[in-house]
């Protein structure tokens, strides 16, 4: 996006003025220091960074260790710093150049030097930006430009690029005006017969309509945009850019065919980039699956978001998410009786699956979801072909079992007894393999395979199934008070008998004093019955069993319902994440964590609602809330007893080391994903698609702080997992292979380094 920083800027030749060179030399090593300073110079201008690079080495070895020495010594570690800092190596740049401020600073009193000291603090500046050190580039950048304004001797291109870096800090800071006025600065130089090419100028125009935009200016920024496309839009990221801004500003006024033509501008502007940023690809897929929910037909928004999904495949993302949100859109259709609308989001979002080589696990969820919706539909004979397909994928044991489940079903309705009790047996098969599985669904067929013995008058086959559930169900751990209980009770509805079993369990649930009032034992199972709706993607059913409960306490005696309704508010906060309405979920879990307090006794369901309210402010857009979140969660997980609460530790800390990562705050990231590892591997969360993806952001933080050996060990784990459950494209797959091996060199030649 135009707020980056790229660490690969236009070439604008070598920072350092060669006017500074002295033209006649006074000793030998002063003039084989001039010739290669020189020659280094040229090559830098003839487009030879490499070259010139060398030869910038080469002549700080030639100024050896003599004293008097410091201006070309200076001099030679600004132009290799700044060369080094476009080439994207940050690291040996802040090396130099810090060492070139020093060298300056020394000589404080010198005014000759004073368009080198410009220099060299900015590109140091713009590199402590690139390296995610704010507040050392803001001291830096604030040096230069008061430099500036005393002096007329400093370089416009030095000027310009601390200007540039000065707005970048202040745009990622969210200081937008300060961004406007450094940039407005920075036009005042590019201006007509002014600095730079006009690639240059555009950009400084883009960024601009960007910090318009975000400070409310929105004709301001629409005009800057389409001025900035007028002048250059010659590079294909960043024409997708200002088009993509174009597209926001339309949506906003509700301009839906302005939008439509703008976005379409954008996809055919990124298709053309040799490599797409990922944040601008999620973008692109954003804003297409955005079209395609609230205004899109078949034939326009369809065709972007197809378009907009293969980019961000190609851009490194997943279509993950959207995949996600089309599939609940049309489970909520489905729910509301809008199944030919449902089947039509499901598809596309298997569409988008196939496309971008998605998880098979999701693949495999949104198949389900899709035979159903069509089952709905009178499509049997698509809907069993759907299934049939899914029983021959490498999809999950569970996936497995809910599509025979399924076949089972249809095999019974045709009155084909013998197929579906083979059918479900397969499923019980696939239940037992899949850990832990899906209570509910093992239930279901479970009674309804015992129900096929019992009519044809296999008595013992029948009771053995219902033995058989019974011990599942005592075999589960408790985590959640009165579990087992409300499993048999929704078992008893799956068996159709669930009025008068389940009005005995809530009386039983009362004498044994294990709820305190009738009304609390209603909400319980009401409340049971909604987890498991929401298990089976029925999201409405789950919404609506939620308000029943919440209504059904309202009617407990006081005092008797604040930690069950905290329990039911945590449901309804997980129903409403589902749903994507992410206030809604915060404000649920909110509530939740209030009624509960610091009750130690209640800290596996704080961790949780605290890890929902986290989920639903990083989809809100609110970073900073997330992660105070996301620690509170961590922070309860850690103290449930006897691991009881591992799975939530683990996708927090994975969490909140991921938007750690995001910030670049490496530092801060690796501890978070260092615990979350083996909190994985305790909680059977090893063989997620999740895992791999932590243990190669856990190499990424160990490659920042050049543990090199420990990144390509980590990263190996990763590619092992991969290869075995091909959890990933080939392309990926490549890449991570790429990684490790880089790393292993790295640590290599470290090591050589350090002999």
């Amino acid at each position: 996006m135009l707020t980056r920083i790229p660490h690969r800027v236009r070439r604008l030749g070598p920072l350092l003025l060669l006017a500074t060179v002295s033209a006649c030399a006074s000793s030998p090593e002063l003039a084989t220091w001039q010739e290669h300073y020189v020659q280094a110079s040229d090559l830098w201008h003839a487009g030879d960074v490499e070259g010139a690079r060398a030869q910038y080495a080469t002549a700080l070895e030639a100024l050896g260790e003599k004293p008097n020495r410091e201006r070309e010594r200076a001099l030679s570690l600004t132009a290799l710093g700044g060369l080094e800092r476009e080439l994207g190596d940050t690291s040996a740049a802040r090396r130099h150049l810090e060492e070139a401020v020093a060298i300056l600073d020394a000589r404080a009193g010198s005014a000759a030097l004073s368009p080198t000291r410009a220099a060299a603090l900015a590109n140091l500046g713009a590199t402590l930006v690139q390296e995610n050190e704010p507040e050392a580039a803001r001291a830096v950048l604030a040096r230069c430009l008061e430099l500036a304004s005393q002096r007329g001797d400093v370089r416009t291109a030095d000027l310009a690029l601390a200007l540039r870096a000065h707005a970048s800090l202040a745009m990622l800071d969210g200081q937008w005006a300060t961004a406007i006025e450094s940039l407005e600065r920075l036009r005042a130089l590019q201006g007509p017969g002014g600095f730079g090419d006009p690639a240059a100028r555009a950009r400084t125009l883009g960024r601009l309509a960007v910090a318009h935009y975000r400070e409310g200016h929105v004709e301001r920024a629409e005009a800057l945009a389409q001025q900035a496309l007028d002048s250059d839009a010659s590079d294909p990221e960043f024409a997708a850019d200002l088009w993509v801004l174009r597209t926001r500003i339309d949506l906003e006024r509700v301009e839906i065919g302005a939008a439509k033509a703008a976005l379409t501008q954008a996809i055919s502007a990124a298709e053309k980039a040799t490599a797409l940023p990922a944040p601008l690809a999620d973008e692109l897929l954003t804003l297409s699956t955005r079209l395609f929910l609230e205004w899109g037909t078949p034939d326009d928004s369809a065709r972007l978001l197809d378009r907009a999904a293969l980019l961000a495949s190609r851009g490194g993302s997943e279509a993950t998410a959207v995949v996600e949100q089309l599939g609940a859109i049309g489970r909520e259709r489905a729910q509301a009786g809008a199944f030919e609308e449902a089947e039509r989001l499901t598809q596309r979002a298997r569409d988008l699956l196939i496309a971008s080589n998605g998880p098979p696990e999701l693949r495999a969820q949104v198949d389900l979801s899709l035979a159903e919706i069509l089952l709905r539909l009178d499509r049997s004979d698509e809907a069993e072909a759907l299934a049939a397909e899914l029983l021959t994928s490498d999809a999950p044991a569970a996936a497995h079992a809910r599509a025979a489940a399924l076949l089972g079903t249809l095999a019974e309705e045709r009155g084909d007894v013998t197929l579906a009790a083979t059918h479900y047996e397969a499923a019980l098969d696939s239940f037992g393999e899949s850990a832990p599985g899906d209570p509910w669904q093992l239930a279901v067929v479970t009674v309804r395979r015992a129900a096929l013995a019992a009519g044809a008058g296999d008595v013992v086959t029948a009771t053995g199934l219902r033995v058989r559930s019974a011990v599942l169900l005592e075999s589960l751990p408790e985590e959640d008070r009165g579990q087992i209980d409300e499993l048999l009770a929704l078992l008893a509805e799956a068996a159709a008998e669930a009025p008068e079993t389940a009005a005995a369990l809530q009386r039983e649930l009362v004498w044994e004093e294990r709820v305190p009032s009738p009304e609390v034992a209603r909400a319980r199972l009401l409340g049971a019955s909604a987890r498991l709706h929401r298990a089976r993607g029925r999201v409405g059913d789950a919404e609506q069993a939620v308000s029943a409960a919440l209504e059904a306490l309202e009617e407990a005696p006081d005092g008797d319902a604040a930690r069950e309704r905290a329990e039911i508010l945590v449901e309804r906060a997980a129903t409403a994440l589902e749903r994507g309405q992410w206030r809604d979920a915060g404000r649920a879990a909110a509530e939740a964590r209030g009624l509960l307090g610091d009750d130690s006794d209640a800290a596996l369901l704080l961790a949780r609602a605290s890890q929902i309210q986290a989920r639903a402010a990083r989809s809100a857009g609110q970073p900073n809330e997330a992660m105070s979140a996301f620690g509170t969660a961590i922070e309860h997980a850690r103290a449930v007893p006897d691991d009881a609460a591992v799975g939530i530790l683990a996708r927090s800390l994975d969490e909140l080391g991921t938007l750690h990562l995001g910030r670049k705050r490496y530092e801060l990231a690796r501890p978070l994903f260092e615990e979350a590892v083996p909190a994985y591997r305790r909680a059977g969360l090893a063989e997620e698609l999740t895992y791999p993806r932590l243990l190669r952001n856990l190499a990424f933080t160990y490659a920042q702080e050049s543990r090199f050996r420990e990144a390509a060990e980590v990263n190996d784990e990763a590619v092992s997992i991969l290869t075995r459950t091909g959890g990933t494209s080939a392309l990926d797959l490549k890449l991570a292979r790429y990684f490790s091996r880089q790393m292993r060199e790295q640590a290599q030649a470290t090591s050589g380094a350090v002999e």
